[in-house]
């Protein structure tokens, strides 16, 4: 089976691929947070954004098209909001036509507001997309770890990604052997397997994660993460971090003044 990962590119060699785990962590987060907190209505601090993560993404050498299938990927659990908020929104209306017993009116609020969450959403999947293409998983665990984020939390987001492709590659297994049992069958049968299917899975993911956890045990796991590549926090790796969070706070700072 092959299956998306992440860090697909992260064995990549680039200036952005070579900066500390940390340094990249903080850079992109700050980042991501300076682009949270652009309000509706103010689109420039986007276009400013847009361009430090396009110099960062042409540094990295990621290619885009994957990125942008990122946003694709994930874009249909934003389309229905997007959508809704044009015509939910209260504000000053701009178009309004009749429907049925109601009136369909589209508020000019409404639409900075859906355009505001589109760009949230593009440029946060882009943002992410890029920190886990230059910094492989279990590095990024690592550096959670040294800004002492709870060793449980880090464990099971090391356990999800670590162990969702299995559940991911089992069920396919099983989705395809129920195919060719039911020779092209389909309505109450097929639907009847299905669920035959879901419940068998979690039994197997069950009896998997007790093996899973009785060989960790074997092997002295403690919960903390291990990485076998130690790296240090050089005067590159600050000027990178401080660079980047330079620029998201100046962009801040200039749409709070103007």
């Amino acid at each position: 089976m092959h299956h998306a990962y992440l860090d697909r590119f992260a064995a990549l060699d680039s200036p952005l691929h070579r900066r500390d785990p940390r340094a990249k962590t903080v850079a992109l987060l700050g980042l991501l947070v300076s682009v949270i907190l652009v309000p509706p209505g103010r689109w420039w601090p986007f276009a400013a954004l847009a361009a430090v993560l396009a110099t960062l993404w042409i540094t990295s050498g990621v290619p885009l098209a994957y990125l942008a299938r990122r946003v694709l990927t994930l874009s249909p659990f934003v389309i229905f909001s997007i959508v809704l908020f044009p015509i939910l929104y209260a504000g000053d209306e701009l178009w309004s036509a009749p429907l049925g017993p109601w009136r369909l009116s589209v508020t000019r609020q409404g639409l900075e507001l859906a355009g505001n969450l589109a760009a949230k959403f593009a440029l946060g999947v882009l943002i992410l997309g890029l920190l886990f293409s230059v910094t492989r998983f279990h590095h990024f665990l690592h550096a959670l770890r040294q800004f002492r984020v709870p060793r449980l939390l880090v464990m099971q987001l090391g356990f999800l990604y670590r162990y969702l492709y299995v559940v991911v590659d089992e069920a396919e297994r099983m989705i395809r052997a129920r195919d060719a049992r039911s020779a092209g069958r389909s309505g109450w049968l097929l639907w009847r397997a299905t669920v035959g299917v879901i419940g068998v899975l979690l039994l197997r993911s069950f009896e998997r994660s007790e093996r899973i956890y009785r060989a960790m045990l074997a092997r002295g796991f403690s919960g903390e993460v291990v990485v076998l590549e130690q790296s240090s926090l050089g005067p590159a790796d600050i000027l990178f971090a401080a660079t980047v969070l330079a620029a998201a706070a100046a962009v801040t700072l200039l749409r709070l003044w103007l």
